[in-house]
This record gives structure tokens, sequence and C-alpha cells, in this order.
């Protein structure tokens, strides 16, 4: 178990990843909200905690890379757990939440779930963000957004694949209300991850 009250991050080899804080998934009258999903979940946790973090990481100039999906129409359509028809490339759903792209030290898209692989591991076709990530020396990820029943799990578990090492502030991930019991689910299994340390963004101090 990987699991402390306080954790001190090398601020030389950390950077913090933001998942997917997007309209579709976090703005009233978006294709979540559209649903019928209860999204206050999400916005609770994007106010209250994950934009006070991107903004003290900022000051403490540790990288950020805000990541956003991109898709294109019906592209989930064979996947009976995947919404479809959402983040659409080139429409206002997915575009950024309540971050400011000014704010960000890099931005990257993805087309897919995962932002450090494009397709099977087998192939180990690694994207952009990993080999910008691996330039800069940075080997320490705090990783942090939604949804923690999909992108952020896959995303964690991918930058474990490459030997980074992850940082899961438990309180900067959210889902949706009706998937919030298997994001809890998540959480417990990361907590016992040998790989992957949990812990309140709070109690997360840098140090250069």
């Amino acid at each position: 178990m990987v699991l402390l009250e306080e954790l001190v991050a090398d601020a030389r080899k950390t950077a913090l990843i933001v998942i997917d804080i997007v309209n579709d998934i976090c703005e009233f009258g978006f294709r979540y909200d559209q649903e019928g999903w209860d999204i206050n979940p999400i916005r609770n946790m994007v106010e209250n905690s994950l934009l006070p973090f991107v903004s003290r990481s900022k000051e403490e100039q540790i990288p950020i890379v805000f990541v956003r999906s991109s898709y294109t129409p019906l592209q989930f359509k064979n996947d009976p757990h995947s919404i479809i028809n959402f983040c659409i490339d080139g429409t206002e759903g997915a575009e950024f939440y309540r971050l400011r792209k000014k704010d960000a030290t890099y931005v990257y898209t993805k087309q897919q779930h995962s932002a450090l692989f494009e397709l099977s591991y087998q192939e180990r076709r690694v994207t952009e963000l990993h080999r910008w990530l691996q330039e800069r020396g940075l080997q320490h990820l705090i990783i942090v957004g939604v949804t923690g029943t999909n992108c952020v799990p896959k995303n964690v578990d991918d930058a474990v694949k490459l030997g980074y090492k992850v940082i899961l502030p438990r309180d900067c991930v959210a889902s949706r209300g009706q998937r919030m019991e298997q994001q809890l689910l998540n959480i417990r299994r990361y907590e016992e991850h040998p790989h992957v340390v949990v812990v309140n963004s709070g109690k997360i101090k840098y140090r250069v």
C-alpha cells in the first residue's frame, strides 16, 4: 500500500496531467447533462478541488498539461459501455470547461481514452505527450480529472506501464453521480497499488 497523509513532490521531475475537463462532460446543457446524468459531483470537484490545485501548481511553476478528447461522430457506436457523439472535434462540447489554455504548459488532444498510448500495448505506439514528458525528464505524474471510471484510470494504468511514478489526488477525480460507487472502488484499488500514491491534493507539497 502506498497511502500517504502528506507527499513531497520533486518539482523538477513532476508534471500535472489534467484529463478531460471539457464542456460535454462538465457543463450544463452539454452531452452528459443531455443524457440526464448527474454531473454535480464533477462540477463540485472542479470548483472546489481541481481549479485551486491547478492554480497552486501553476504558482509553483509545475509543468501543467491539459488533455482533452476529440472524437469523430459515432466513434464508439460498437461499444455498449460508451456514450457516442460527444467531444466531437471542432464542437464547443470538446472545448475546456473553466480552464484557461494560457495556464497550461502544454495542451494535448487525445483521440482515444489514453493520452499516453495510441493503440495496443503490444505495438508500444506511445503518443507525442509521452515523448514531450520524456524530453523534459518528467518522471512523476500527478493525474487528475474525469472520469474516475474511464479515462483517469486508463491513464493511470498506462503511466505505470511506461514507468512513471503516479500520484493520484483522490479529491481531484470525479465521475457522474450514477458511477461514483465504481469510482470509489477504483480509488481503493489504487490505494493498494504498489506504484501509485493516493493522497489529498491539499497534502501535496512541492520541493524545488
